[in-house]
């Protein structure tokens, strides 16, 4: 393989990780402002979202692939 294209393979891993671990951060984030309002305002506690599927292998090869064919598409 390709050293290059093994380094956006690793590149894509990185960004499906991080889009990963934005959106857990965001949905956490987001049930603990709403878990404070209403835990304020009517003493009920809400529950935990449903967190995020992690990254697959298949995704991180696709972003991969569409970064590889990114650098080969001609300006």
């Amino acid at each position: 393989m390709n050293p290059t294209n093994l380094e956006l393979l690793r590149l894509a891993k990185e960004l499906a990780y991080s889009d990963y671990n934005n959106r857990k951060s965001e949905l956490h984030n987001q049930w603990l402002a709403e878990s404070d309002i209403a835990w304020k305002k009517h003493r009920l506690k809400v529950s935990y979202p449903p967190i995020p599927p992690f990254p697959s292998e298949a995704e991180i090869v696709n972003r991969a692939l569409n970064l590889i064919n990114f650098l080969n598409t001609p300006r």
